[in-house]
């Protein structure tokens, strides 16, 4: 008879602890912010060059960076951080007691992600996991976006806009990976995560629903394009940016004409599975180039007819917006 692992110490035990399993598949949240400015790099090799970005019309700034070991999280890694988010979201509207400090079986997450297939051991995963907490951990970020909560005394309701908010942090501030003595992994680890985005999602209920079809899409400029899509477009009848425009949000190393031909690229084969019925499917958007007489470029984004009976959204609004 295998004797058991023996239950590791964590050095949080004596603060308040939030268990994931008591969740078992939510539906996916995303931080509504997070998915409109560039905090992720977009590519699976490591990237050691930071990110920043200044829009002078809000003036929100976004500066991201990472150590030469680990480079800066990815869109990638990002899974993980969406998946928790989804699940701190999902247990305050059951009415549960949430906290920064999370327990969760890596299996769980690795699974619902689509990291592994269910029933396989998973190794890789495990292996892929633990490299996305440490860049999660590892990279820096310093950003105008407020997550400064307040109540007014009187009315009781919130100000989250009452001063400007600059602080550095990184996505989770700690995390406890155990091993047992034959180095196999303990099915439980814990995570500390930035009250930063634990304040975001708390208190500031800044989140935003997405499709779970996100989970499926491999390529990091289609999961960028999406969160772009879903953001900007939600429910409106179309929605449409420049080139230019989106080039601006896009956390790339290389140059504008070299964007353009991805993009094009990324419309003109998601077009084909689409017509092939072939996947990873884009989620609930269908998107366009257009080129206009003057020469102009643009991508034009319509929802898919009978994406919204696929998740709950708010109420239907009718329009144009140009993002440039």
């Amino acid at each position: 008879m295998s004797r058991k692992p023996s239950k590791p110490n964590f050095p949080h035990q004596q603060l308040s602890l939030f268990y994931t399993d008591i969740i078992s598949d939510p539906n996916l949240r995303d931080d509504r912010d997070v998915m409109s400015y560039p905090f992720l790099s977009l590519q699976k090799r490591k990237r050691t060059k930071p990110i920043r970005f200044h829009d002078k019309k809000t003036g929100i700034k976004v500066e991201v960076t990472g150590n030469n070991e680990y480079g800066i999280t990815t869109i990638f890694d990002y899974d993980f951080i969406l998946w928790l988010v989804s699940i701190i979201n999902e247990a305050i509207a059951d009415g549960h007691k949430v906290s920064q400090n999370i327990r969760f079986h890596p299996y769980q997450f690795l699974v619902q992600a689509g990291w592994i297939q269910e029933g396989h051991k998973g190794g890789r995963g495990y292996l892929r996991l633990r490299s996305a907490l440490r860049r999660l951990q590892s990279t820096s970020i310093n950003t105008t976006l407020p997550s400064n909560f307040k109540e007014d005394e009187k009315t009781g309701k919130s100000d989250s806009n009452s001063e400007e908010f600059e602080k550095q942090w990184s996505w989770i501030n700690d995390f406890h990976w155990y091993e047992n003595k034959d180095g196999k992994p303990i099915d439980q680890v814990e995570v500390e995560l930035s009250k930063w985005l634990f304040d975001r999602i708390v208190k500031d209920r800044t989140v935003l629903s997405i499709h779970a079809g996100y989970f499926k899409l491999t390529k990091g400029l289609e999961k960028w394009l999406y969160r772009i899509a879903r953001r900007h477009c939600g429910n409106q009848d179309v929605i449409q940016f420049t080139i230019q425009g989106l080039f601006r949000r896009y956390p790339t190393t290389g140059h504008f004409r070299q964007f353009k031909h991805q993009i094009k690229q990324m419309i003109e084969d998601i077009q084909r599975r689409d017509k092939l019925g072939e996947e990873p499917s884009f989620p609930e958007y269908k998107i366009t180039w257009n080129c206009t007489d003057n020469g102009k470029e643009y991508i034009i984004i319509t929802p898919k007819l009978g994406s919204r009976e696929e998740r709950t959204l708010p109420r239907s609004a009718r329009g144009l917006l140009q993002w440039d």
